[in-house]
């Protein structure tokens, strides 16, 4: 077998949001350009940062690597420092000047051990310019076929952009054998011919849908070995594509699957996580890491080559698997938990790599409740169907009080009205999900509960905004005991009043010894609740008379799930939803 690219460089893309730092770190004199980086004589470049160091360690924990080189493309003469990390030590392996050229300057490397991360930097004598840098080594297996899927629901602007940028990449020959598929599950999308691209009608049957309809597809092509779920506004650098491939192509277990990172859109040096883990309730992996820690990054990619626990998943923002080891198809929730039981309900060897990122809006953002009535219907419904998971009547009914309560400490009492209906809803067994498939009239019921809960215009007298610190733990004990003043008297009267920015609107804490709470967007919208006990006191008989239901209910019921899952998850099943619309070039 021969050479090739395990990774290469992963530049700032001035299109989407991003921190330069987050790439490279660069001294005085050294210009980040369209064609690369220009330096000046002493100018230099650290490319040990979270998209471009290179992780040894998680590459060396998913297949042998040989022949292992940095290979440097540019001109002028720089010194190269190359350097290796481990948990205990920092130690050179190399350090010399070296003349760069337009075909490649390649250095072979000797690790110290098969772990670690690799970083470098570079330094200029006289001028220089770097255009490319890549770890190559020596293949051990064929290159992988990705089947790159997108769901989109009227979102046209994104997804012609994005489809415009990946098209353009296979174009120009990178990813031979790679295919884009857009889902279009509102039929809106009209696209320029491409021959790397293929626009799909579909069904508004959600991203669970969509994402049933676009491996099915893939899975008939007979032609690719992997499938790649991404959002529909894509912000990702190319390379992730490329480096994904190599990966999945080095690995030499065949179910290894690949997840994400997701980086805020807002803060783009701002880590929402680097995958998740399902434990009740989901648990991201290193939630608001800054990506300009150096510190911060080693730690968490020097802890990346471990092996992931088993309630460890991707979200689909940006999800690779092998089409081989899938055993269930996504189960039909619309939205919200299609991930979670996809990646639990496989035999997928998680992984995550550092650069493979997608920039979002975060959660908070997008919450409403609709989502969180989503949310509820999932999290049961895993406590219930997984096996490794699995809770009885009381435990489950702890799972849909948190987040009820969760919903009132912050005086939505909306949103926690959506929840008692997904737990409601809950008790109808698994009809909920083939009556409900393309939640239309659930989106109506949803809607008809909301009343303050919505953006509108922000209010004249904005009170102080809150303090964005963690509060101290004995006001947190005070706020969990007295579910934030709705167990004290006359709380209304003597709570205060503050501002919460939407990006800390899901804290439980956000609202802590607040009786009002305006939440404001960045977009100049905002909506305010306002305690209430008899909302409350309303909103907790429900739940008592639900929790009643729920156990008597629960030998019927359970089983009811756990029997529907296996058909529920069968290529049949979606072909029998997705029927009515076939495919169009």
């Amino acid at each position: 077998m021969t050479d090739h690219i395990l990774q290469g460089l992963i530049w700032p893309d001035p299109a989407l949001p991003h921190a330069p730092e987050v790439f490279v770190r660069l001294s005085e004199n050294a210009v980040l350009g369209p064609a690369g980086l220009t330096l000046a004589q002493g100018a230099a470049a650290h490319f040990d940062t979270y998209a471009n160091l290179f992780n040894l360690g998680t590459w060396a924990a998913h297949g042998p690597i040989n022949n292992l080189a940095l290979r440097l493309t540019g001109t002028g003469t720089v010194q190269l420092h190359l350097w290796q990390v481990n948990e205990t030590n920092k130690q050179t392996l190399f350090q010399a000047d070296i003349s760069l050229s337009a075909k490649g300057t390649s250095l072979p490397i000797t690790p110290t051990s098969p772990n670690g991360l690799l970083m470098w930097s570079i330094t200029a004598h006289g001028s220089a310019t770097l255009r490319a840098a890549d770890f190559t080594g020596r293949a051990h297996a064929d290159p992988i076929r990705l089947a790159i899927v997108i769901t989109t629901f009227r979102r046209e602007d994104a997804v012609r952009d994005t489809a415009g940028r990946i098209a353009a990449f296979l174009g120009a020959g990178h990813l031979p054998g790679a295919h884009l598929y857009i889902i279009d599950n509102g039929q809106s999308v009209s696209l320029p011919p491409s021959p790397h691209v293929t626009l799909i009608p579909n069904r508004n049957l959600g991203g669970a849908g969509g994402f049933a309809r676009g491996l099915a597809t893939a899975r008939d092509a007979s032609s690719f070995t992997h499938v790649l779920f991404m959002d529909d506004d894509a912000a990702c650098a190319l390379e992730n594509l490329t480096r994904t491939s190599a990966f999945l192509r080095h690995a030499t277990d065949p179910a290894t699957a690949l997840a994400g990172a997701m980086i805020s859109a807002a803060q783009p040096w701002l880590l929402w996580e680097n995958g998740a883990r399902f434990d009740q309730v989901c648990h991201p992996q290193y939630p608001e890491l800054d990506l300009r820690d150096l510190g911060a990054v080693t730690a968490m990619e020097l802890s990346a080559s471990k092996p992931k626990p088993a309630d460890f998943y991707g979200g689909w923002w940006y999800f690779a698997f092998p089409i081989a080891a899938v055993r269930h198809d996504p189960f039909p929730f619309f939205v919200r938990g299609d991930d979670v039981t996809f990646a639990l309900s496989n035999p997928f060897h998680m992984a995550t790599l550092n650069g493979v990122m997608s920039v979002q809006d975060a959660f908070p953002a997008k919450a409403s409740p609709q989502t969180v009535y989503l949310d509820t219907r999932y999290h049961l419904h895993v406590h219930i169907v997984q096996p490794a998971l699995r809770l009885g009547p009381l435990g489950t009914i702890r799972v849909a009080m948190r987040q009820v309560l969760h919903s009132i400490v912050r005086m939505h009492y909306e949103t926690a009205a959506a929840q008692l209906l997904a737990w409601e809803d809950m008790l109808q067994g698994p009809s909920l999900f083939t009556d409900n498939i393309t939640m239309a009239d659930k989106r109506a019921q949803i809607g008809r509960l909301l009343k303050t809960e919505k953006w509108g215009t922000v209010p004249a007298d904005l009170p102080p905004t809150r303090d964005a610190t963690r509060p101290p733990e004995w006001r947190l004990m005070l706020l969990r005991a007295t579910l934030n003043g709705h167990m004290l008297p006359f709380f209304k009267l003597w709570g205060r009043a503050v501002t919460v920015p939407v990006a800390d609107r899901g804290r439980v804490w956000s609202t802590s010894g607040a009786s009002r709470a305006v939440f404001l967007d960045g977009a100049g919208q905002a909506y305010t609740v306002t305690h209430s006990k008899r909302r409350f006191a309303r909103l907790m008989v429900r739940a008592a008379g639900l929790a009643l239901r729920w156990v008597i209910a629960w030998p019927r019921l359970s089983q009811a799930y756990r029997t529907a899952f296996e058909p529920m998850t069968t290529p049949a099943f979606w072909a029998a939803q997705c029927a009515p619309f076939p495919d169009k070039g």
